[in-house]
């Protein structure tokens, strides 16, 4: 088990879904997943992989663009 987030290829990747990793430190790391379920398991790898997570959130990003 490592103490710091692991550089995953998700964040290179664009789509619908946004996780957000928040460390005990107050560092936010951000990754675009495709689908809802790819998210979830992410946010559930990252917990498991490092004690530095102190918590994730899964957003679903806006389809629509802005004016």
């Amino acid at each position: 088990m490592t103490n710091h987030p692991v550089s995953l290829t998700a964040h290179t990747r664009k789509g619908a879904w946004k996780v957000t990793a928040r460390t005990i430190s107050g560092h936010s790391y951000h990754y675009h997943m495709e689908t809802e379920r790819d998210a979830d398991l992410l946010a559930i790898a990252l917990q498991a992989h490092s004690r530095d997570i102190a918590e994730t959130q899964v957003h679903l990003l806006s389809t629509h663009p802005t004016p």
